[in-house]
């Protein structure tokens, strides 16, 4: 068993990817459901408090990525800096049947309790702010969301900007309490307060 450890910590260490023993100490602050599934890179900075599901990638080569604490990543979820600089802050969903957060030469934030999931893709120069979500197979890049209160708050007007939907979104701002739901395209001209999706909010 101490060889495989061996092997299986030097290839890791060799790859740039924190060992399982540090993962081991990680683990101290956080839960890591898996630990010989997870990979999370060796500069890569983690507060406490969060849980990491089996399969989870998390990575910074020639970037930063920094994470705050009690998020929950789920299996699937890949998140990669090649040159920029990823900020996750803290209590967000990420990654419920898959998501994946990349930069490449440009900073993306996500600020805290928002949720990206159902096959989201963000890109370079995405803003997502306080209570934001990116829901479905979206690949979005330079977009704001603009920051508002938890996405699990009941009056729908006063949660983050959100996108909904398939396709792909570029160059758009989107306020508190409003969404932008698209199918293969998403436009400025589609953006609709969220009470619209949620007309019985008040009786809910």
């Amino acid at each position: 068993m101490t060889d495989y450890m061996d092997v299986m910590n030097r290839s890791r260490r060799e790859n740039g990817f924190k060992t399982i023993d540090e993962l081991i100490v990680l683990s101290n602050d956080n839960t890591v459901f898996d630990l010989f599934s997870v990979l999370i890179g060796a500069s890569v900075e983690i507060g406490s408090g969060n849980m990491i599901y089996p399969n989870v990638l998390i990575q910074a080569t020639n970037g930063k990525v920094m994470i705050g604490e009690e998020n929950i990543f789920y299996s699937g979820t890949r998140i990669l800096s090649e040159g920029g600089e990823i900020v996750i802050g803290s209590k967000n969903e990420i990654g419920e049947q898959s998501a994946g957060i990349k930069s490449v030469n440009d900073r993306i934030e996500i600020k805290d309790e928002c949720r990206v999931m159902s096959g989201a893709q963000i890109g370079d120069g995405c803003y997502l702010g306080n209570g934001a979500q990116v829901l479905g197979t979206i690949r979005m890049t330079r977009c704001i969301l603009l920051d508002g209160k938890s996405y699990r708050e009941r009056n729908p007007n006063k949660r983050g900007g959100v996108l909904k939907g398939s396709g792909v979104a570029g160059d758009l701002s989107v306020g508190v309490g409003m969404v932008i739901s698209g199918n293969g395209h998403f436009s400025i001209n589609d953006l609709v307060p969220q009470e619209r999706n949620h007309p019985n909010w008040m009786n809910e």
